[in-house]
């Protein structure tokens, strides 16, 4: 999934070995096509490449470079689709090709088409990351059908960015914030709409190719994300400790960390990147205190929270917050 963002960022000329360096990422890795890396350094990619770019829309704006190919075989596999409907539903079913982050879904409820996307291990995805997720639906959406395909709506869980303009240009349908889920609503009879590119004998042979790619890829429960989800639920009561998570899965603290180690990453690091992404989600909700942020992401004491913020952003979180809020402002003016 990272191929597209590394495609847009070389467009833009940014310096990819500068963004790899502060993600912690190898640039060798990430140019291998076959390759996959854990979730926590594809989130510190994504943050980092935002931060290059200086774009807080930059998921929106990945999504319009968009161009046929960049999804491997299943976006052949979608190309080669009849209808629209049968493309997504190939997306659903091969969705693990690309990543194990999320899973995508089709719900048809009445005269309403829902694509959402359900996050797994109780992992945080940042907001670039899910509406670069949903606006590629859209895009490729109408660049299969050749159409200007118009959601009957567009839902996000984080709350409305000072950037929202961008969703109505782009999606330019209603779009809704705060939400129970990350999803693209279409009408029902939208899933007809006919492939441009269509092609029966090809999209049986690639169906089979992926269906093979998928069987060589076992299904296997991230060892890192029941850990991930049961600090997030201990959070509330202070920082979760390897002798407490290794208690709750009936293992020595010495097991947890080493199966850990195997899907690269420490206990230590899995806890900080956490207590990240759930800073950075907080911190989109005014009314909640610097205070409340602390406390809600395991820290006690506000100095400890401010000396991790700093690491983190290299500031004070109460000047983060004001130059969030100025940028607010002058986007709104």
């Amino acid at each position: 999934m990272l191929w597209p963002m590394l495609t847009g960022l070389r467009a833009l000329r940014a310096d990819l070995d500068g963004i790899c360096k502060r993600a912690g990422v190898s640039r060798a890795e990430l140019e291998d096509a076959s390759a996959r890396i854990p979730l926590e350094f594809a989130v510190r990619l994504c943050l980092a490449s935002a931060e290059e770019v200086g774009d807080p829309a930059f998921g929106l704006h990945l999504a319009e470079r968009y161009t046929p190919g960049l999804f491997g075989v299943l976006d052949y596999l979608a190309q080669s689709s009849q209808t629209l409907g049968e493309a997504i539903t190939h997306l659903c079913r091969y969705n693990r090709l690309l990543q194990d982050a999320a899973e995508t879904r089709l719900e048809v409820v009445g005269q309403r088409a829902v694509i959402w996307q359900e996050l797994l291990g109780g992992v945080w995805l940042p907001p670039a990351v899910v509406e670069n997720s949903m606006a590629n639906l859209v895009m490729i959406g109408r660049a299969l059908t050749d159409t200007s395909l118009v959601p009957v709506e567009v839902q996000f869980r984080h709350p409305s960015p000072a950037y929202a303009a961008e969703h109505d240009r782009i999606f330019r349908t209603r779009v809704l914030f705060d939400a129970e889920r990350d999803a693209v609503v279409l009408r029902a009879a939208d899933l007809d709409l006919p492939v441009m590119t269509a092609d029966a004998r090809l999209c049986s042979i690639l169906d089979r190719h992926a269906q093979q790619l998928l069987e060589g890829q076992p299904r296997v429960a991230r060892f890192s994300a029941r850990v991930r989800k049961l600090c997030a639920c201990m959070l509330g009561d202070g920082a979760p400790t390897a002798v407490r998570v290794a208690r709750e899965l009936r293992i020595s603290e010495r097991t947890l960390r080493r199966r850990l180690k195997k899907e690269w990453i420490t206990f230590e690091e899995l806890v900080d990147e956490l207590r990240r992404g759930l800073t950075q989600h907080y911190l989109d909700f005014p009314e909640m205190t610097l205070e409340q942020i602390a406390l809600s992401v395991g820290y006690s004491e506000a100095g400890a929270f401010r000396r991790a913020f700093r690491r983190w952003y290299g500031t004070s979180p109460a000047d983060f917050r004001r130059k969030r809020e100025a940028a607010k402002v002058s986007a709104v003016s």
